[in-house]
């Protein structure tokens, strides 16, 4: 996301002295969602019922976010867990937020928090890249290296949806993306047929009126090379300073989402109703990083309430940690909303609004 929540050092020190001796936990399978064909969408393709929620978390946050006690406190049951990005000193490794000591497949690596909240039912969304990167394609140039590493985490967690969230000079990077899009065509591939097809959503810049060229451009190249999109989620946030009624910012930006869908001819059959099933809607909760942008309790409220009369395929937000209020003097953005809310005020607006 525009605002990824990175923390002091000090606490960053914190977590590592707490991992070090973790040992990793066995993985418990999640229900397998099928993924969309490759190729031109069909026509054929019905909206969903109400919209998958999924807001964020940020597992580099200290303390490292509990996902069953938030589920059992706001009745979420599928979280986007981020950001795996390229592990420092490394070019092909995923490591949580870089991290050497996060480095998935080692005892650091949050599986003692994801398998447990998997066990009961719940699911996780692996997300990659995010404000500050690098996502693993920006520095793995072997496709057969980058295949094994997303491939890793899929193993690692026994995920059945990736997310990635590409900004910041990410997005600019053409060669890393088309990368990045042919691999992950060839990794749903590979897992649909061991049975186990994977979702990729991507997640990107947006303003009022629609993607930014670099991210429509993103999305084209997904769709020609053969990359099933189960979702374009727009990051409905920071716009600039002359943007304030951020509900309607968010659903103003998800109406032109699906009309530049239209202009790419993987989803040219599709039906106004079936595109906007194929767009997400992610805003960053309470204070955002532009003073004059905050989405308040009645913006979630409304945006909700859009997603589900006009069948959105996802609604997330930026981030499960920070709904709350923030309590300490000089906390950050990073761990609070920045608004009077108390805690899980927006989560539960969103989900009340679904109904």
């Amino acid at each position: 996301m525009a605002h990824h929540g990175a923390v002091a050092v000090v606490v960053r020190a914190a977590r590592l002295l707490a991992v070090l001796g973790a040992v990793a936990v066995a993985v418990s399978l999640v229900p397998t969602a099928v993924a969309q064909p490759v190729g031109e969408q069909s026509a054929t393709r019905k909206p969903p019922v109400r919209p998958l929620v999924a807001p964020y978390v940020d597992m580099g946050l200290w303390p490292t976010a509990n996902l069953s006690a938030m589920s059992a406190a706001t009745g979420v049951r599928t979280f986007t867990a981020a950001f795996v990005t390229t592990e420092t000193g490394t070019v092909c490794s995923p490591a949580w937020g870089g991290y050497a000591a996060y480095a998935v497949g080692g005892p650091g690596d949050f599986s003692d928090i994801i398998a447990p909240f998997q066990a009961t039912g719940g699911r996780v969304i692996v997300s990659f890249g995010g404000a500050f990167g690098p996502e693993i394609a920006d520095t793995c140039t072997s496709d057969t290296e980058l295949r094994a590493a997303y491939q890793r985490v899929i193993d690692r967690y026994r995920v059945n949806r990736l997310d990635f969230d590409i900004e910041g000079t990410s997005i600019a990077n053409v060669a890393a993306n088309q990368r990045r899009a042919r691999v992950l065509a060839q990794v749903q591939r590979q897992n649909a047929r061991a049975g186990r097809p994977v979702a990729v959503t991507l997640t990107l810049p947006v303003m009022p009126d629609g993607l930014t060229a670099d991210g429509l451009r993103i999305v084209r190249e997904f769709a020609a090379a053969g990359v099933a999109i189960a979702a374009v989620n727009v990051m409905a946030m920071d716009y600039g300073d002359e943007y304030v009624a951020m509900g309607a910012h968010a659903i103003s930006a998800a109406r032109a989402t699906a009309a530049q869908l239209k202009t790419i001819p993987a989803f040219r059959r599709l039906s106004t109703a079936q595109r906007m099933a194929l767009v997400g809607i992610t805003p960053m909760i309470g204070q955002n990083d532009i003073a004059s942008e905050v989405f308040t309790i009645a913006d979630a409220s409304a945006v909700a309430a859009f997603a589900k009369a006009n069948g959105i395929g996802m609604l997330a937000w930026w981030e499960m940690t920070r709904d709350k209020p923030c309590t300490v003097v000089g906390e950050g953005l990073s761990t609070c909303s920045g608004v009077a809310a108390p805690q899980w005020a927006f989560a539960k607006a969103f989900r009340a609004g679904l109904r």
